[in-house]
């Protein structure tokens, strides 16, 4: 593996992180609870790997790999994840996450 795509997959562990801490957030307007840690935690992602396809081949899919890593080594740690909990915030946030990622993989433009 090369250093920009190793260094695309840290990235995209990285961000896997800091979204799993940040998707919990939210706030209270006008009566309705809006997450807005959550829509941030999707938005940033996707608008990450659009944004790095361009420079490095296959950039989006080792971000998205990345993420995916991310995400599935708490689920397999012996105490259980702290980070995600299996309500609606938690499930949203890794079914969306891997969702918008996998629609970044596939919009993203195909070089020859």
């Amino acid at each position: 593996m090369r250093f920009k795509q190793a260094t695309l997959f840290f990235l995209g562990l990285y961000v896997c992180f800091t979204a799993t801490i940040a998707h919990r957030h939210t706030t209270l307007i006008s009566g309705i609870d809006v997450p807005w840690g959550l829509l941030l935690a999707l938005a940033g992602p996707y608008a990450i790997a659009r944004a790095i396809d361009p420079w490095v081949r296959l950039g989006t899919a080792f971000f998205g790999f990345g993420w995916a890593v991310g995400l599935t080594v708490p689920m397999f740690s012996p105490g259980g994840s702290y980070l995600l909990a299996e309500d609606w915030l938690g499930l949203s946030f890794m079914l969306g996450g891997l969702g918008v990622l996998a629609l970044a993989v596939i919009r993203s433009p195909r070089t020859p």
